[in-house]
């Protein structure tokens, strides 16, 4: 009877928020100093350019990359389309970043 009633996309979800409370709960002070922690292992010391250029190419997405599709669409396009086609543009490059292991 218990299997019925178990969804795992509930306990997904439920794990996740879990662990979203467990990070806004920590004032910015603590969140920079655990990053501040991690160039403290010598052991990611190889890793720490990587973490580097994962945040460098998520900083353009996040605030370059809607400006861009905007403008190269032209004038005259509604919102949801650019957002549409937006979307596609941030979903093939996801894709190809897992195909490829970039991120």
């Amino acid at each position: 009877m218990l299997l019925k009633t178990f969804n795992p996309l509930r306990l997904g979800i439920y794990i996740y928020l879990r662990v979203l409370l467990k990070i806004y709960r920590k004032s910015p002070k603590e969140k920079l100093k655990e990053i501040t922690d991690l160039f403290k292992v010598r052991e990611l010391y190889e890793l720490i350019p990587f973490m580097c250029f994962t945040g460098c190419g998520v900083a353009f997405y996040a605030g370059f990359l809607h400006s861009l599709v905007e403008r190269s669409l032209g004038e005259g396009i509604e919102e949801s389309e650019v957002n549409t086609k937006t979307t596609y543009v941030f979903l093939c490059l996801g894709v190809s970043e897992i195909i490829s292991g970039t991120h």
